[in-house]
């Protein structure tokens, strides 16, 4: 009912260099040669011992400062980094990329090329990359205050200094996010205050490759996972039972510890530097697997209050049962030697007590008076991804479909993989669909198989698409993120290390919706956050055939340049469409210069038709509209007069339109797009057209430009 890292299984007994431990945070101490080539090393040396790793550049001086070489200035942080990455062309680890994250603070003047630097997927393949961000910058941000980036040289006496405005550093952060999938956000004071290592003298400096481990400098990652649809094996949906809980926890918390042994003892370590901080900490990773799996099978929802308040409960009962376990395991065998200090120095726990900086260690006394008379692990709880991991229980309880703490992808997807340098493509049913397939008499059912060519993956989406009813299921990229956000938060008040979670969003997601789910992120205690917009990406998760995938993601040039090809030498006369009484229609919530709008985009053959829009906060709503209602129909109901009605409850939110919005400016803009649209010019020619003017219209013309971007292929500047 439990499985350990894939590191664990690949290495205990073996006779080759493998590591038990799946990650580690390797430090670059100082911007010198000797130190950059130190961490190479290092990082080369883990790979080789199939660790993933995290590494800060924080360290390394910005572009063009003064270096003492024949190079006179430096190529700075993001170039370094470069170099950094290509070490995973080299190491492999038996046909699996190594994984890699780099950070870099917030304040450093080279963070503006770091927050673009993966725009161009090529420069950065091998890595996932992070902003460190902490409390000053995100009140920065609300103030609109001025930010100021800054980097000390001491051996020239040189301190570089800029001043930005914070808003527009995290305008940029937050476009790169939603438009690439990076970088994410690292809250380093909320995980610092959490963290149970910094008062033992080993603070945290990043994240591993994965984000499910906040570490110390050369910390290890001794990872684990409870698969939480045993429950259902022996309970009743939604039961939660202390009791076999606590013996879970228990056989978890004493297994991971002697791999710590294991790994120390047939010195399994790639450095002595990481085996010395392995030895102090004896850090390990408790996590889950198949959450989504078993809210499904229990009729709960991932997103909903009593889904959140079950989840929590469940979370907090296993992190204090393997608390209980750590405390005791101290008891029975002894501390690890950083908490020892601590122990030899204070001696009686309410003095242990309040020594420590931890707010996850005094949650743990207030609310359960666990009191820190010993610790056998400095860390305990961790949530990793688990994707592999989770395939390999059996079929009763595999989660493949359901890894870690995320909900369910989707019925039916395709995803790439890379081995070996090569990717491949692989079609995907979920196990709940797959049963109902074998029990109609299908035969054969994939889960997953490779298809490279999409020709399998179309023959089970056409049976799959007539046979089920997409209003029985939620897939993950329409999960609420706000409310996903705000389980997280609660979520990660039981985990002392971190949470591997990605906020998958749909494809109409805008700027505004990532600024505003790094804002809640932060205010609800998450430690670090990443977002993927649907199809930002090539080959994360598809809903179409990797041939359709391509052309999506070719480039935008021979896009361009067949649209001019096909234009005509002379002016030629269109009729708009005849419109049908009613049309659906996207909803698009914006936020541009601090002013928030909606435009609600009808659509015909799911083409643009025509639009309308106005400044949120004026706009005469007759019923409520949640944020996270993105569809609905827009009914002709006479001359000019046009209702929006909501597709999940078809209750009417506006009457009249155009009274509602009573902006002869709004309605005068709108109704000239509309009219080209239902002309038949195409969405890029508008966009270009107010791309030239963009300068010199206002707050609602750049917000109509902006969503109206999001039905082309090509893509603009600016904006």
């Amino acid at each position: 009912i439990w499985r350990p890292g894939g590191s664990i299984m690949s290495g205990l007994g073996h006779p080759a260099n493998i590591s038990l431990e799946n990650c580690t945070t390797i430090p670059l101490k100082e911007d010198s040669l000797e130190d950059i080539f130190e961490t190479k090393y290092k990082m080369a040396k883990a790979l080789a011992y199939r660790q993933g790793l995290g590494v800060d550049i924080s360290k390394l001086r910005p572009r063009n400062t003064r270096i003492n070489n024949a190079s006179k200035k430096s190529l700075g942080a993001v170039h370094m980094m470069a170099y950094y990455n290509t070490i995973g062309r080299y190491i492999g680890q038996e046909g699996r990329v190594p994984a890699l994250l780099f950070s870099i603070s917030v304040k450093h003047p080279d963070v503006e090329e770091f927050i673009i630097c993966k725009s161009d997927l090529k420069v950065i393949e091998n890595a996932n990359i992070s902003v460190q961000i902490d409390d000053a910058f995100m009140r920065a941000v609300e103030s609109n205050s001025i930010w100021v980036l800054e980097f000390e040289i001491p051996e020239h006496n040189e301190t570089i200094r800029f001043e930005k405005s914070a808003v527009e550093l995290y305008e940029k952060l937050c476009k790169n996010a939603v438009e690439h999938a990076e970088p994410g956000v690292q809250f380093m004071d909320t995980a610092r205050r959490e963290s149970t290592t910094d008062w033992l003298g080993y603070p945290i400096i990043s994240t591993n490759a994965c984000s499910e481990k906040m570490m110390a400098a050369d910390s290890g990652c001794m990872l684990a996972s409870w698969n939480i649809l045993s429950l259902l094996l022996y309970f009743n949906f939604g039961v939660i039972d202390r009791t076999f809980i606590s013996k879970v926890a228990k056989r978890m918390v004493r297994a991971l510890d002697n791999c710590i042994s294991y790994e120390l003892l047939y010195d399994k370590s790639p450095y002595k530097a990481q085996k010395d901080v392995v030895t102090a900490l004896r850090e390990i990773g408790i996590g889950v697997t198949n959450l989504g799996g078993w809210l499904l099978e229990s009729n709960l929802g991932y997103d909903t209050n009593e889904g959140i308040k079950v989840i929590e409960e469940l979370i907090e009962t296993f992190s204090v049962e393997c608390w209980k376990a750590n405390i005791d395991l101290g008891i029975e065998k002894g501390n690890c030697p950083a908490f020892q200090v601590v122990y030899d120095k204070y001696g009686q726990k309410e003095t242990i007590e309040k020594s420590h900086t931890s707010h996850f260690l005094k949650r743990l006394y207030d609310k359960y008076n666990i009191a820190l008379t010993h610790m056998r692990c400095a860390q305990a709880m961790a949530i990793a991804p688990n994707g592999t991991l989770s395939q390999t229980f059996p079929e009763e309880l595999n989660s493949a479909d359901s890894a870690g703490i995320e909900p369910i992808t989707a019925l039916r997807y395709w995803k790439r993989t890379r081995l070996s340098g090569q990717y491949v493509w692989y079609f995907c049913i979920i196990e709940q669909v797959r049963k109902r397939l074998f029990k109609l008499g299908y035969k054969d059912v994939p889960k997953a198989i490779e298809d490279n060519s999409g020709a399998i993956g179309k023959k089970w989406c056409e049976i799959i698409d007539s046979l089920f009813d997409p209003k029985e299921f939620k897939p993950a990229h329409h999960i609420n993120p706000f409310k996903k956000v705000e389980m997280m938060g609660k979520v990660a008040k039981w985990i002392d290390s971190s949470i591997s979670v990605t906020y998958n969003l749909p494809v109409t997601a805008t700027i505004e919706t990532v600024k505003e789910i790094y804002m809640s992120g932060w205010k609800n205690g998450v430690k670090s956050l990443s977002v993927y917009r649907d199809q930002s990406r090539e080959g994360i998760i598809e809903f179409v055939p990797p041939d359709e995938v391509a052309k999506r993601f070719s480039k935008t040039q021979i896009i361009q340049t067949q649209i001019d090809k096909n234009k005509p030498t002379t002016i030629k006369i269109a009729s708009s469409a005849i419109r049908p009484e009613s049309i659906p229609c996207k909803i698009h919530i914006v936020r541009v210069e601090g002013v928030k709008f909606i435009f609600f985009i009808g659509l015909l053959d799911n083409k643009p038709y025509e639009v309308f829009g106005a400044q949120l906060d004026i706009l005469k709503l007759d019923d409520k509209l949640p944020y996270y209602i993105e569809e609905g129909i827009i009914r002709k109901m006479a001359s000019n007069k046009y209702q929006v009605i909501r597709t999940d409850n078809n209750r009417i939110v506006i009457h009249d339109i155009g009274e509602a919005i009573n902006n002869p400016e709004y309605s005068d803009t709108t109704r000239l797009i509309s009219l080209s649209l239902r002309h038949g010019v195409p969405v890029d020619e508008i966009g270009q057209q107010l791309e030239k003017v963009d300068k010199s219209i206002n707050s609602f013309t750049k917000a109509l430009r902006r969503v109206l971007l999001k039905y082309t292929d090509v893509q603009y500047n600016g904006g």
